[in-house]
């Protein structure tokens, strides 16, 4: 019983098949920045699948000054993660 497995301190595993119903219910109402939102807030591991676009509008990255205007050589100018201009260890 997971209840207990928990209360004792036993890791608790269950078969992918068992939790994909219940995981699809979780989630199927809830936009993916909603769901890392709530797992932020909540301390739990989840990340959902983003594109760039939503790392882009990111709050946590965007407060941070995660990212850099820059110019491309064909005078088109992107955002560029600040981690890449980092010397390595130093990221």
């Amino acid at each position: 019983m997971y209840h207990l497995e928990l209360l004792q301190r036993e890791a608790v595993s269950h078969p992918l098949d068992e939790m994909m119903e219940p995981i699809h219910r979780y989630v199927q109402h809830k936009s993916k920045a909603q769901l890392l939102e709530q797992s932020l807030r909540e301390g739990v591991s989840m990340v959902p699948v983003s594109t760039t676009e939503e790392l882009a509008r990111f709050r946590r990255l965007e407060g941070r000054s995660y990212w850099l205007n820059a110019l491309l050589p064909n005078g088109r100018e992107v955002l560029y993660p600040l981690f890449s201009l980092a010397p390595r260890g130093r990221q």
